[in-house]
């Protein structure tokens, strides 16, 4: 049985404290924050121990690497901060030299939703973005549900827009199955036969997704994440097998583990190279494929409707 109940979070010193809701399970803990739609301080059971496996804001440091964040309207890059729909070419709001990244400077991760339901099992958080927001058409109304069953948390955005505009929500949560420290000792495991190739400001660059095969970029049987971080680590996108229901695994040789489920095609893998050294995550955001308003081939990205539907499963083994 999962208790939810009302408490106040500062997500970073001078962010001020603000409404947020715990959900305790008889093995896990996280808590959801209005600002910004956060999932912050999750945490597993073992035992009698109850061990941190999310890597939340520093203490101290700059809040921009959006440590847990819903982000929108559109998750990772549309290049040029800038597409064409219909005739008409629309400029947006550019937070990445001059390219958009996660919504904006003033994206969803960064506003106050609003509670609209609050339940035994979890919550729903909504948010209504107007007409132009970061340069955006239409008005869009989200919502964010979070849902705690025992040691599986389903993560649910539904987005629905008052005429086509790009749509992409995804959350944005750092895990590091061993606390704090580096990701060594993690192994990523993803159901993945494509990766999207990119340029060096993150943006795919031309032609369809690449093979795996034959790459270090192929994570079909696991990868060490100790080792590729030592390497350069990934901030790259993986197009997902047999979506709806695609799995990814990312499992540590403590024994916890962390399986995941989506309906959607991609994602987007980034080892937190900016991260600080002593507390090191990988964010796992499950997502359309990259600057899909500027890119037709890699399937739906701009239309009136979004849904986004992930379960995080945490067990020991």
């Amino acid at each position: 049985m999962t208790e939810t109940l009302p408490t106040e979070v500062e997500l970073w010193p001078g962010a001020g404290v603000g409404p947020a809701w715990s959900l305790t399970s008889e093995s896990v803990a996280l808590t959801v924050t209005a600002h910004g739609a956060h999932l912050v301080d999750i945490r597993q059971r073992t035992g009698d121990v109850w061990r941190l496996v999310s890597v939340d804001y520093p203490q101290g440091q700059d809040p921009g690497g959006f440590h847990g964040a819903s982000l929108g309207r559109w998750a990772n890059r549309i290049a040029g901060a800038k597409y064409d729909h219909q005739g008409m070419q629309y400029m947006l709001a550019a937070n990445e030299g001059r390219h958009q990244l996660h919504g904006g400077p003033e994206g969803f991760h960064c506003r106050p939703w609003t509670l609209v339901d609050l339940g035994r099992s979890g919550l729903t958080l909504e948010l209504i973005s107007p007409d132009g927001d970061q340069g955006f058409p239409g008005e869009v109304r989200a919502t964010a549900d979070f849902r705690l069953d025992g040691n599986e948390l389903t993560v649910a955005y539904v987005a629905t827009a008052s005429e086509p505009t790009p749509l992409n929500l995804t959350s944005h949560v750092y895990w590091n199955l061993a606390g704090p420290g580096t990701l060594a000792g993690h192994r990523l495991t993803i159901a993945a036969d494509e990766y999207v190739r990119v340029d060096d400001a993150n943006i795919p660059v031309p032609g369809p997704p690449h093979a795996v095969q034959g790459t270090g970029f192929d994570c079909r049987t696991g990868r060490d994440l100790g080792t590729l971080a030592a390497h350069g680590g990934y901030d790259h996108c993986f197009v997902l097998d047999s979506a709806p229901n695609a799995s990814v695994v990312l499992e540590h040789t403590n024994g916890r583990r962390l399986q995941m489920t989506t309906d959607q095609p991609g994602l987007q893998v980034y080892t937190g190279m900016h991260l600080d050294a002593h507390a090191k995550g990988v964010a796992l955001e499950t997502q359309r494929i990259p600057d899909g308003p500027n890119r037709p081939d890699f399937g739906p990205a701009i239309g009136t409707s979004f849904a986004n539907t992930t379960t995080f499963r945490l067990d020991h083994v």
